[in-house]
């Protein structure tokens, strides 16, 4: 006789998967019901007039319900619109009113939107509009203005007024206070809901108080006459603003007293001031965007250039904001300008890539105006002959060996170059343009100068733009211009003139290092008065005529400071420049033999 088998225990995890099946199942039979009963509804759906679904459709709060049709609901809701923008309103204030017609705002609405899915109602897939019947929809209407066509509307009124802050000012000798003034500006948010208030509820008001926001002043005529009697000790006080490129300014604080508050026994600046000044007298010639350049390279190894690299620049307005009123406060009297730098994008070839040849490294430019034709020949020559070079990593670069001869039959003309105590024309008069822009181009990519010298005479082509001693003279073998490309990869050299500037730009890998120059200072002047005569037998004996200027003697020295990536800095370099003094000089008649 065999023994019944007590049936299995059944496990939680059995239980739980007959309950998934049930469940399945029964959604299943669920879809399947709910399907056949949408395929019967949308066959009937499909009989329906439109008047079933005007019912079961709104704007907003409005029902379609009274309209006869679609298109009827259609054109009734454009004509509203056209109503709503004939609406005026009376725009009221303490300050001043102006009636404005809405149509004045430049409103842009979802009209079209709305208009279509209307017109279009009877298109829409027999499910949605299944979906609709049931359900219902509502839709919205929309209106948007541009914040700046409000405040526009209101231009030709003076409702609104600049906040204006009392202020010193110095006039006649005199400290004077300007006064404060509370400001009023149009509160544009609040009128842009308004509007779309009014057009939500097509109600419209003949007349609306004008939203206005208030600026009061923080620094009255009060809290400036207190401290008046003060200002006296720092008014003459002088701050010399410098780029770290070389160009200066001066701050005379008697001039720009608008910059000074008084803060106990110290001063503040005034940031809106301080910014107000950079906008106008500095940023402009400081400020850039970054410039990219694209490097392309022909069957032959030809570089060619579409554009020109330049970093972006950007003064760091709060760095400068605490270090202005820390110079202001101390016994400092200069500045250096904190600039943010932006990198541009350089596009090369895989070639260059390969070199390292993928940044801006730096660049130098020149200014050659009143230069001859034939002067401006030579230097255009000399560029060219520049454009496209490498500079290997380590090399020493010399400028007289990379230049080659320069001579009639390699195409330079003849033109004035200074020799010894004489300025005469020779052949590639203005290379000293071309190497004193290197100069220039090496010096600010920070790259070890190893030879340069200065011009015997200080000549106005290189004054510019930051002033003497920074120019560079040439001569085949010697004097030479040399610098070391002390990157770890290969140098391009880009070289071209624009209007009557020239430049050299240098890309390679560009490791972070910034330069800092500080001068001109310029000492030791000195003259000759005494003129230098030249005798000709083309002129009647004793008879003269003008050669040259006098040109006046003089000692300048810049000073060169590389930081690292890292934020070391280097002992500041001097770059010295000894300009001779030279005599005005003359043609004269030799004197007749007795």
């Amino acid at each position: 006789m065999t023994k019944n088998k007590k049936p299995a225990k059944t496990t939680k995890k059995a239980k739980a998967k007959r309950k998934l099946r049930f469940a399945r199942g029964l959604a299943l039979s669920i879809s399947l019901l709910v399907l056949a009963a949408e395929v019967g509804s949308v066959f009937a759906v499909q009989a329906l007039p439109e008047s079933a679904f005007l019912d079961r459709i709104t704007i907003e709060d409005y029902s379609l319900r009274s309209f006869e049709s679609f298109n009827h609901a259609s054109e009734q809701i454009t004509q509203l619109d056209k109503e709503f923008q004939k609406q005026k309103i009376l725009w009221t204030s303490d300050r001043g009113e102006k009636e404005i017609q809405i149509s004045e705002f430049q409103p842009q609405t979802n009209l079209d939107i709305l208009t279509t899915y209307l017109n279009d109602f009877d298109k829409r897939p027999a499910v949605d509009r299944l979906r609709v019947f049931i359900l219902g929809e509502k839709n919205h209407s929309s209106l948007t203005v541009s914040l700046s066509r409000i405040k526009e509307s209101y231009s030709d009124t003076e409702i609104e007024q600049p906040l204006k802050e009392a202020a010193y000012y110095f006039e006649n000798g005199e400290i004077k206070i300007s006064p404060e003034q509370t400001g009023y500006e149009i509160d544009t948010l609040a009128i842009l809901k308004a509007l779309n208030e009014y057009h939500r509820t097509l109600n419209v008001p003949t007349s609306e108080k004008l939203p206005l926001v208030v600026h009061e002043p923080t620094l009255t005529t009060k809290d400036l006459e207190a401290h008046i009697d003060e200002l006296g000790q720092i008014i003459n006080k002088k701050i010399t603003l410098q780029d770290p490129d070389g160009a200066k300014w001066t701050v005379v604080i008697k001039d720009h007293l608008n910059l000074i508050i008084p803060d106990g026994e110290s001063y503040k600046v005034s940031e809106d001031a301080l910014n107000d000044f950079l906008n106008q007298e500095i940023a402009t010639e400081v400020e850039t965007e970054p410039v990219n350049a694209t490097i392309t390279e022909n069957e032959d190894g030809i570089y060619a250039f579409e554009g020109s690299a330049r970093r972006g620049r950007m003064i760091d307005r709060a760095a400068f904001y605490q270090e202005f009123q820390n110079v202001l406060n101390s016994e400092e009297d200069t500045l250096t300008l904190p600039i943010i730098e932006t990198d541009p994008v350089v596009t090369v070839p895989d070639s260059l890539k390969e070199k390292g040849v993928t940044d801006l490294v730096g660049y130098g430019y020149s200014l050659f105006y009143d230069s001859t034709v034939n002067r401006i020949h030579n230097l255009t020559q000399g560029i060219a002959t520049f454009n496209g070079q490498l500079i290997a990593p380590g090399e020493e670069f010399s400028f007289t060996t990379r230049m080659g001869p320069i001579d009639a039959a390699h195409g330079y003309r003849a033109e004035l170059v200074i020799k010894g105590n004489d300025t005469k024309p020779e052949y590639g008069g203005g290379m000293c343009q071309v190497s004193s822009t290197m100069f220039r181009a090496a010096l600010y990519s920070g790259l070890p100068i190893t030879a340069r010298k200065n011009h015997s005479y200080a000549v106005s082509y290189y004054a510019y733009p930051n002033g003497y001693g920074l120019d560079a003279t040439v001569y085949d073998p010697l004097p030479d211009l040399r610098f070391i490309n002390d990157t770890e990869n290969y140098l391009l050299i880009q070289g071209y003139t624009e209007g009557k500037t020239a430049y050299f730009v240098f890309y390679g890998t560009y490791d972070g290092r910034k330069v800092e120059m500080d001068g001109p200072y310029s000492y030791n002047y000195h003259s000759v008065s005494t003129p230098s005569i030249t005798y000709t037998s083309e002129l009647p004996p004793g008879e003269r005529k003008f050669k040259e200027y006098a040109h006046t003697g003089f000692d300048v020295d810049w000073y060169r400071t590389i930081i690292t990536a890292d934020g070391t800095a280097s002992e500041p370099e001097l770059f010295h420049s000894s300009y001779e003094a030279r005599p005005p000089q003359y043609y004269e008649g030799t004197p007749a033999t007795e």
